[in-house]
């Protein structure tokens, strides 16, 4: 009996650990944050940056070196920017993830209404024998919204999909 407890006080000995683990992860030198961003970037990728001057550049990365940034803004012009005059790093994105949130709540909230409905009118038919039809709405109205959410998060990513974005990587 001495042991009852013992599964839950391993969860919450890996849950504390777990979470120990991520605040200090999250706290890191601006140093280690910059290179962690610099170095995820690929060759080509649309990048925009701003510098000490609060100046902000947009371009293609063509390079990185140990001290500084390779950047093309047009076809021919390549500009050497220093890594330790830069203040914030965006990346080119899209917008799939928050369209996708947006299309599964606007797909949840009418499929459960439908799917409810759908479920009332497929036991209309019952007369007496039917006591009840609440549960059959509930479970009805619970697919319904899991189809609408499923369904309205596919449309609203691929919409996300094609609108642009900038997604901040530093700081």
């Amino acid at each position: 009996m001495r042991y009852a407890n013992f599964p839950w006080r391993c969860l919450v000995s890996w849950f504390m650990l777990l979470s120990c683990g991520v605040a200090f992860s999250q706290n890191a030198p601006p140093d280690t944050q910059r290179s962690v961003a610099l170095y995820s970037l690929k060759k080509g990728q649309r990048i925009r940056l701003e510098k000490s001057a609060r100046s902000v550049i947009a371009g293609k990365l063509h390079a990185l070196k140990d001290d500084s940034l390779l950047l093309s803004a047009g076809s021919t012009n390549v500009m050497a920017i220093s890594i330790l005059e830069l203040q914030t790093l965006w990346v080119r994105a899209n917008a799939a993830r928050e369209g996708g949130r947006v299309g599964a709540i606007l797909g949840a909230i009418p499929g459960a209404i439908l799917g409810g409905y759908m479920a009332g009118l497929a036991n209309i038919d019952c007369e007496s024998h039917c006591a009840d039809l609440t549960g059959p709405r509930l479970i009805g109205g619970a697919i319904g919204g899991l189809m609408g959410a499923a369904g309205g998060m596919t449309i609203g990513s691929l919409i996300g999909a094609a609108i642009p974005q900038w997604q901040r990587v530093y700081p």
